[in-house]
C-alpha cells in the first residue's frame, strides 16, 4: 500500500480531465506524518517512553528525566541504561487497536 497525497491526486485528475470518485479518496484517513526532533528544539514529558535516536544513527525506545543537577538524562527503555548520545526523539505510535468491524 502507497500512501498519497490525495489533495494532489484530486487536482491532477481534476486539471487533466481524469474520472475520479472524490467522495472516495476524500473519505481515506489522514496520517498525521511524525517527524524527530532534535534535543536541542525541545524534549519530551519526562518520564515518557519515546523513540530515540543516538549519534550513531541507532533507534531505541528510551525516557528521559531532569537530574538532581539539573541536566536531562536520557535512559534506554529495556535495561534502564544511561545514554549519553542522543540526538533526536519522536512519540511512539499509537498502540495497535486490532481489525475494525
Amino acid at each position: 500500500m502507497r500512501l498519497i497525497d490525495a489533495d494532489a491526486l484530486i487536482k491532477y485528475c481534476d486539471i487533466n480531465w481524469i474520472p475520479l470518485n472524490v467522495d472516495a479518496v476524500n473519505a481515506q484517513p489522514t496520517i498525521d506524518p511524525v517527524k524527530w526532533i532534535p534535543v536541542t528544539e525541545r524534549l519530551p514529558e519526562e518520564g515518557k517512553q519515546v523513540l530515540v535516536c543516538d549519534d550513531g544513527g541507532f533507534i531505541y525506545t528510551a525516557e528521559g528525566e531532569t537530574r538532581s543537577d539539573g541536566e536531562w538524562q536520557w535512559y534506554e527503555s529495556v535495561e534502564y541504561r544511561p545514554m549519553d548520545d542522543v540526538v533526536a526523539w519522536m512519540p511512539l505510535p499509537e498502540p495497535w487497536k486490532g481489525e475494525e468491524g
